[in-house]
């Protein structure tokens, strides 16, 4: 019998956290569930916590594999999966104990959302999680025509999605923005999701982040690239009527932040990254064949503060005469 939730558990080197996260699904109050754990090849015994849950509960699936990555982990697990709806649990975050309970009532309640977005409450490291942090009004949203910008920009973590809905959906091979990607994939998909009154999902904020390391910095730039653009599309492509700050706020991250990052990029990085922003820019309608002085001066500078300057230079370019203000719907 096919249980109600798949949880979908990527794994790599988390061992000081993962047995919270093992045991807050272990110990929940709804027990119709399967998780899906993917070991990303850890090397710090994350695979050997794995298989002594498995070997505890049955309802816990191990995979041990190679390290490929946190979409190519995720990707096996969809492979997997068999519940009436998947949630993604990041192996160092951690569920509300009635949480699963929660969703199941929602879900029989609301058979026609394809979404459930119960949203996260975010803990510091060695800290407890406060689940009363917030509250917010419970609703059914209809997607089916408009989108608004709070739709698009919900956090990627805290939902559970209907297997129908993304049963043929899988994340980009990005290291980072993939699960962005994947969640506007879905919404575009998607009918109506409800909105939750509180959170269940319990985001850890840890310490010793490498986020603003170079080797960090120059794959991110790399993923965003990739990324953002495509969302650009899928949202513009999508025939939804979309509200003014949707299109806005990704095509100023396209045309604006992107191109800051580039120029950030040690110098003989940069040539190979603006080959590919443009390839990836021209993939966009509205933004197909945008080569203007302003991305010519950002493409020829080598000055960090020069590129700033010609980017407040030419901001008015943009707002006056760029081809994305024909396909703004308010």
């Amino acid at each position: 019998m096919r249980p109600f939730f798949s949880i979908v558990i990527p794994v790599y080197n988390v061992a000081p956290y993962l047995r919270e996260c093992l045991d807050s699904v272990l110990t929940q109050i709804f027990t119709d569930w399967e998780a899906i754990c993917v070991d990303d090849g850890s090397k710090d015994g994350s695979g050997g916590i794995l298989d002594e849950y498995a070997n505890r509960n049955k309802r816990f699936v191990v995979v041990h594999k190679s390290n490929e990555g946190v979409s190519a982990a995720r990707n096996i697990a969809l492979g997997m999966a068999s519940g009436e709806f998947i949630v993604f649990l990041d192996s160092d975050d951690v569920l509300s104990k009635d949480g699963l309970n929660i969703l199941y009532e929602i879900a029989k309640e609301n058979p026609k959302a394809d979404m459930l977005h119960f949203g996260l409450v975010r803990f510091n490291d060695g800290y407890e999680v406060d689940w009363d942090k917030f509250r917010r009004t419970a609703k059914l949203v209809d997607v089916s025509k408009r989108l608004t910008y709070s739709d698009v920009m919900k956090d990627t973590l805290g939902l559970a999605y209907r297997r129908e809905l993304v049963s043929m959906l899988r994340f980009d091979r990005f290291a980072f923005h993939e699960d962005r990607v994947y969640y506007i994939e879905a919404l575009l998909k998607a009918h109506s999701f409800y909105d939750v009154d509180r959170p269940l999902y319990g985001y850890r904020m840890r310490g010793g982040s490498v986020t603003h390391s170079p080797e960090r910095s120059e794959e991110e730039t790399q993923c965003a690239i990739k990324a953002f653009p495509k969302m650009l599309r899928l949202l513009i492509t999508s025939g939804r009527i979309l509200e003014d700050p949707i299109v806005r706020s990704f095509s100023n991250y396209v045309l604006e932040r992107i191109p800051y990052q580039i120029v950030r990029q040690k110098s003989f990085k940069r040539a190979q990254l603006w080959d590919m922003f443009f390839s990836e820019v021209a993939s966009v309608p509205s933004l197909k064949g945008i080569r203007n002085y302003r991305w010519v001066l950002y493409k020829l500078t080598n000055s960090h503060l020069i590129a700033v300057c010609i980017g407040a230079a030419f901001h008015w370019l943009k707002v006056r005469l760029s081809p994305l203000r024909r396909h703004i719907h308010i």
